[in-house]
C-alpha cells in the first residue's frame, strides 16, 4: 500500500517498450541459438562430405588406380 518511484531504462523495439535488460539479455540468448545452429549446420556439412567421397577434397582428380588398370 506504499508508493515506490523508480526509474527504469527502457529498450523501443516494434513501437513497444520493454525493460532494456530484459532486450539485452533476449538479445543473448538468440545469439546463443543462432551461434549452436551455425555450429549444428556446419557439423552436418562436415559429416556429409566426410561419408560422401564425391565431396572429399581432391575428388576433382582422376582415380590413378582406376586409369592405371585401363588397356
Amino acid at each position: 500500500g506504499k508508493d515506490v518511484d523508480l526509474q527504469v531504462a527502457l529498450a523501443r523495439r516494434d513501437g513497444h517498450w520493454y525493460l532494456a535488460r530484459t532486450v539485452a539479455e533476449a538479445d543473448q540468448v538468440i545469439a546463443a541459438a543462432q551461434a549452436a545452429e551455425q555450429a549444428r549446420v556446419e557439423a552436418a556439412q562436415a559429416a556429409a562430405t566426410a561419408t560422401d567421397p564425391a565431396t572429399a577434397p581432391g575428388s576433382d582428380r582422376p582415380d590413378t588406380a582406376k586409369t592405371a588398370a585401363k588397356p
